[in-house]
């Protein structure tokens, strides 16, 4: 009841106030590190320098495989309170997104590829049975975490950019079914090389929503020559723009002290602010 009150509370602010119908997506995500008890998929050097864990954090394959089952659970949850759609996230560090650089994480869910890629992929799956066509699949994925292999996913040893791995992962999903994709790098990384590999594997049926720090007028001239780009969503959901029908969803003046934060953290960036 709870939620189904906050879907309905939603949708009327944005019809009474702002004059459009929201799709509304709830996330589904595994918090593993950033867990408020830290469950860890491998030891990482990296993430340990700023919050140490020991080898009983790590979660184990019994555990790994009660997942599916509890996405599944809560995607059908997601349709009784009246959600568009549910969001299989695997970014900033969390299980998912741990997992596909377990590159020294033995058993069912480490190593190669395939069985670093299993989770997230089986839960997927499990959430596209229970659904079907009801509602919406997306996903959030970071298709580069920019740290070095074997600690970064879509990265070298030498921490350059590597997307044979992400762009076979993303080719998975869309056989899985997922049909809206929110993709995330680092402030650099959003780029034409990393537009590319999207566009290689792109379908019709498919939302390419693009979330950056930098200014929507930069990601758009990327589109201008690479046009599949459905959504802009730039400076933390203050600005959205429908790419297509070039119409903005959203526009929320940002406060000066969101400037200024800008600003300090990308010195070196030419911003516009919307």
């Amino acid at each position: 009841p709870v939620f189904k009150a906050f879907v309905k509370n939603l949708r009327d602010i944005a019809k009474n106030e702002c004059g459009i119908e929201p799709i509304i997506v709830l996330q589904l995500t595994h918090s593993g590190r950033q867990s408020i008890v830290p469950m860890i998929a491998y030891r990482h050097p990296i993430y340990e320098e700023k919050r140490p864990v020991t080898d009983d954090n790590i979660v184990t394959d019994e555990y790994l495989k009660t997942l599916p089952e509890k996405y599944a659970h809560s995607a059908l949850l997601a349709i009784e309170a009246g959600f568009d759609g549910v969001d299989v996230k695997s970014c900033h560090g969390y299980l998912f997104q741990e997992l596909l650089s377990a590159f020294v994480r033995g058993g069912k869910y480490g190593g190669r590829f395939e069985n670093r890629a299993r989770l997230y992929l089986d839960c997927v799956s499990a959430v596209k049975e229970v659904i079907g066509d009801k509602i919406l699949l997306g996903t959030r994925l970071s298709v580069s975490d920019m740290v070095q292999k074997p600690y970064g996913f879509g990265t070298t040893e030498k921490n350059e950019l590597d997307f044979n791995e992400p762009d076979r992962l993303i080719e998975m999903l869309v056989n899985n079914g997922v049909n809206t994709y929110m993709v995330r790098t680092d402030d650099e990384a959003i780029s034409v090389s990393t537009m590319l590999e999207i566009d290689r594997i792109r379908k019709s049926d498919i939302l390419f929503t693009i979330t950056t720090s930098k200014s929507c007028k930069v990601v758009r001239d990327y589109n201008r020559d690479f046009p599949f780009i459905d959504y802009i969503i730039a400076y933390n959901g203050n600005y959205v723009l429908d790419v297509e029908n070039n119409k903005c969803l959203l526009d929320t003046k940002l406060r000066e002290e969101d400037i200024e934060l800008i600003k300090e953290t990308y010195p070196n960036n030419n911003k516009m602010f919307y």
